[in-house]
């Protein structure tokens, strides 16, 4: 689901920044050290500058994943 809306989205035009949470090595939130990692860094950057933000994340019990809830914390 996010590779087809990725590639309708750059094939209308737009410019994506694509974040893959498997691939990312971004560490989980601990209210502290973790917004100094350069990852984290550069993930509250590229959040700051966004027009939009899409998730694509699998639901577990009624809740989005752990990750995606970090993500959702360090953009603070």
């Amino acid at each position: 689901m996010a590779e087809a809306l990725r590639t309708e989205l750059e094939g209308a035009g737009h410019e994506v920044e694509y974040l893959d949470l498997r691939e990312a090595g971004l560490p989980l939130c601990d209210g502290g050290e973790c917004y100094d990692e350069p990852t984290t860094k550069s993930l509250r950057a590229s959040v700051a500058a966004a027009e939009g933000i899409i998730f694509a994340t699998p639901v577990y019990n009624f809740q989005a994943s752990a990750s995606t809830k970090n993500i959702v914390e360090w953009s603070r």
